[in-house]
């Protein structure tokens, strides 16, 4: 017995070295690749990077992103409204309609724009391009609104849900004026819908005000790529998490009858007219009680 003990710690001590082992020789070989990025950097901006393509990269970078975000959050409003065939194709407009004028305008401001040589001596690093020229800033205003314009009808798409909800509408009768906490446990998903719908409308008005205000091109595309990416992300994995957490939120106790304002009575039944019912009561000196006889 106290051999085999003696094994399977030993085992256990050999798989212990194994993995560390291999977590050390993990770390290594990230340290390598990093340093020999550090290394090699200054010859991938003058061979590999060009100024022109790292305009098309930063211009196209994060109106895919955008793209990509927007549909992942229109494929759950379309699952929401039960696939309806007109909800699609607005939706499918709508998507279409911001990318089209997003690109455009990428596009055309990229092959207007003008990379300016960098002076000798000059103590900032990298290119630097000339502003968008004055005949494209309708395009750039077209395009911010487009981009709002959709932002506000997915809003009132998530609204319009939650207000029409049948859940919602059976939930609020029977509570008399339900409360969030209330609602939270009655409707988890559709609360996680609208929480991330309006967080997602929130962040990018913030960001397209951002956007209008600022004459820095390095803000625009910040303020671009963050909130896409983040609210999407937060998207799936709210919903994931939802759902795993199903069994859980099933188990919300039922509220009392006086809560509910439900009143359950017994139903009547009345006799029909051809039946012959006779009643004989019997009395019983050993119980003190009265028994009918239905015959």
């Amino acid at each position: 017995m106290s051999a085999a003990l003696t094994e399977e710690e030993r085992l256990l001590l050999q798989a212990a070295q194994d993995h560390f082992a291999l977590n050390l020789s993990t770390l290594a070989s990230i340290a390598w690749l990093v340093y020999d990025i550090v290394l090699t950097l200054p010859q991938e901006f003058q061979l590999v990077w060009s100024c022109r393509r790292w305009l098309w990269f930063i211009g196209l970078g994060p109106s895919i992103s955008n793209a990509t975000g927007e549909l992942l959050f229109m494929t759950r409003i379309y699952a929401a409204y039960g696939r309806s065939r007109r909800m699609f194709m607005f939706l499918l407009f709508l998507w279409l309609a911001e990318g089209v004028t997003g690109w455009v305008a990428t596009i055309l401001n990229i092959k207007a724009t003008g990379i300016i040589d960098r002076p000798l001596n000059y103590p900032l690093p990298g290119c630097t391009e000339d502003q968008t020229p004055s005949n494209f800033v309708h395009l750039d205003l077209l395009s911010w609104t487009v981009d709002s314009a959709v932002a506000v009808c997915l809003c009132v798409l998530i609204l319009g849900f939650f207000i029409r909800s049948t859940d919602f509408r059976v939930s609020s009768r029977a509570s008399g004026g339900l409360r969030l906490s209330e609602l939270r446990k009655l409707a988890p998903v559709m609360l996680l819908f609208v929480r991330d719908g309006m967080s997602y409308f929130i962040l990018w008005l913030i960001a397209s005000y951002a956007i209008a205000v600022s004459p820095l091109f390095v803000y625009h595309t910040a303020a671009h790529v963050s909130p896409s990416p983040s609210q999407s992300s937060r998207l799936y994995l709210n919903l994931r998490g939802s759902v795993a957490d199903g069994d859980s939120m099933l188990t919300y106790p039922l509220r009392s009858e006086d809560d509910l304002g439900v009143e359950f009575r017994a139903p009547t039944t009345q006799l029909s007219a051809t039946t012959a019912t006779r009643t004989a009561y019997v009395d019983d000196s050993t119980s003190a009680g009265i028994a009918a006889v239905d015959v």
